[in-house]
């Protein structure tokens, strides 16, 4: 896998307005990524030609700033979170550019559903997909932004795998109003951990990615160039994830490989973490001794300037680069 194309949110044209998002396989990209998460606003922006990181910024928010949610509002403090932007922005010179905006993976709904048989047209597909989810859906249809990936390798079989990734229009708009109000354009959006697959060839090959913060904690696999599994779940009152949900994720992960292919003693699953604590890793190490766990920060490192806990961002956004030259 090369990296999660069509994946962004979009949404239906709004009344005097110029219609939806650019699509994300469209020319030419934007060369800055901004990622606006429970703790940080950061950005990268890659040098012209290829998908290689030419300058970083980051800006802590302040605790409660930014609350991720699929209903309720999630920028508390839309004035700092500006400001942080507007900081990031000018470290990169990118007042008045158009960019790739990553959004927590809580704001949006992540899934997958399996049909026997797709209908002909996206707006057909797009129905009968909320169709499927309408009871599990916190808003209302007329309300949703969304975005769709077949999986490419089915297409011609005799059932289609398809990524959904829905949003309420509201939520967006409070990332996106802030991100103008900064003095940038948010052309493609999505939810940081779709990004973050397309960080690493580890993670490209199917490895697990474990991502928690403040306010998530996020577990995502893809699987033959095809994203196969996103679970979001809140962080407990420490900032952590929940054990038992991890655990339970794991176990999941562990199933999938053992159906697809059998587990090879001498080639352990990789267990890829960012933002997970030091204790957490160590009894994770010691009780899931059949896989093997990898800190991102020694995949790639973030900048020196980086605080600590911003590495699932610095992946979502070197994941974006990566995205921006299918």
């Amino acid at each position: 896998m090369n990296g999660l194309p069509n994946t962004e949110l979009q949404r239906e044209p709004k009344r005097g307005g110029s219609g939806r998002l650019r699509r994300w396989l469209d020319s030419p990209p934007p060369s800055l990524a901004i990622a606006i998460g429970p703790q940080h606003v950061a950005g990268l922006r890659r040098q012209a030609g290829g998908p290689q990181p030419q300058g970083s910024a980051v800006s802590t928010l302040p605790a409660g700033a930014v609350k991720p949610a699929a209903q309720h509002v999630n920028l508390a403090q839309p004035a700092i979170v500006q400001a942080a932007l507007r900081e990031v922005l000018d470290a990169l010179a990118g007042q008045g550019n158009e960019i790739i905006l990553l959004v927590p993976e809580m704001t949006a709904r992540l899934t997958v559903l399996e049909f026997e048989q797709l209908p002909d047209s996206e707006p057909e597909l797009r129905q009968l997909v909320l169709f499927r989810l309408r009871k599990a859906l916190p808003f209302e249809p007329e309300e949703t932004a969304m975005s769709l990936m077949v999986e490419r390798a089915r297409k011609t079989a005799a059932s289609a795998r398809v990524l959904a990734a829905i949003a309420d229009r509201r939520r967006l708009d409070e990332y996106e109003e802030a991100v103008a109000e900064a003095g940038a354009r948010a052309v493609t959006v999505m939810p940081a951990a779709l990004a973050a697959l397309a960080a690493l060839p580890e993670l490209r090959g199917g490895a697990l990615l474990v991502k928690a913060d403040a306010c998530q904690l996020t577990a995502a696999f893809a699987w033959e160039g095809y994203p196969r599994f996103c679970r979001v779940v809140e962080s407990n009152t420490d900032g952590q994830p929940d054990d038992a949900d991890l655990y339970t994720t794991l176990a999941y992960y562990r199933d999938f490989l053992e159906q697809q292919q059998g587990m090879k003693p001498n080639e352990p699953p990789q267990v890829i973490t960012a933002g997970l604590d030091a204790a957490r890793l160590a009894r994770l190490r010691l009780e899931q001794n059949w896989a093997e766990l990898r800190d991102a920060r020694d995949l790639a490192p973030p900048p020196h300037h980086w605080p600590a806990g911003s590495e699932g961002e610095w992946l979502a956004l070197l994941g974006a680069m990566e995205n921006s030259f299918l």
